[in-house]
């Protein structure tokens, strides 16, 4: 199956597949136009553009698409040629750290990193394209200019008080509402105190 879709992406030739994704227990058809293989957390994945949305100003079947091989059932590529896209695939993933990708334009993130994790966050970036700049007290301010908010979001989340985010602002806002949220999950509920009954007057 793999030399297949090899075959395929280098003759740009649409391809059927059989897919089960995370969320269904059956597989699906989907035509796809394969762009490459890549290689994910010891995965491998085939990164497409869907071809069998009819409609192509739908924001779907502009969006690169990754279809991981171990739910593929299926894969058989057709007689449709396709035009490659300008933009490689390897270039278009430069902007993130996992394999997601948004239709919305990446954007800038600053973070504030406590003293005692910025050696952590400095052996473990953030993200490829970070900059830090080490401030007096020790702490350091991670500056991303291209990064995608569904990414970030939980790696802010995963340092919990010693990450500070400084910008976007609305993902500020996303940030205190989940962790209210999450403070609420442990906060003790309080018993709701019965009302003492009046004796009644014989």
């Amino acid at each position: 199956m793999l030399n297949a879709i090899n075959r395929a992406i280098s003759s740009s030739v649409a391809i059927e597949l059989d897919y089960t994704t995370r969320s269904s227990e059956e597989p699906r058809a989907y035509l796809i136009h394969p762009e490459a293989l890549v290689v994910y957390e010891g995965s491998i994945y085939i990164a497409g553009y869907r071809a069998d949305i009819p409609d192509q100003t739908d924001p779907r079947s502009r969006a690169l698409h990754f279809f991981k091989m171990d739910r593929v059932s299926r894969a058989k590529p057709t007689s449709r040629c396709f035009d490659k896209r300008e933009e490689s695939v390897s270039s278009l993933l430069s902007d993130s750290i996992t394999l997601y990708r948004s239709i919305a334009a990446p954007r800038r993130y600053r973070i504030r990193v406590s003293p005692e994790r910025v050696k952590w966050a400095c052996e473990k970036p953030f993200h490829p394209g970070q900059k830090v700049r080490v401030q007096a007290d020790g702490s350091a301010i991670l500056d991303i200019e291209r990064a995608w908010d569904n990414e970030m979001i939980p790696q802010v989340l995963a340092l919990g008080s010693a990450a500070k985010l400084l910008e976007p602002e609305d993902v500020r806002v996303r940030l205190a509402e989940e962790a209210r949220a999450i403070l609420a999950q442990y906060e003790p509920r309080r018993k709701k105190k019965t009302p003492r009954r009046k004796p009644v007057a014989k």
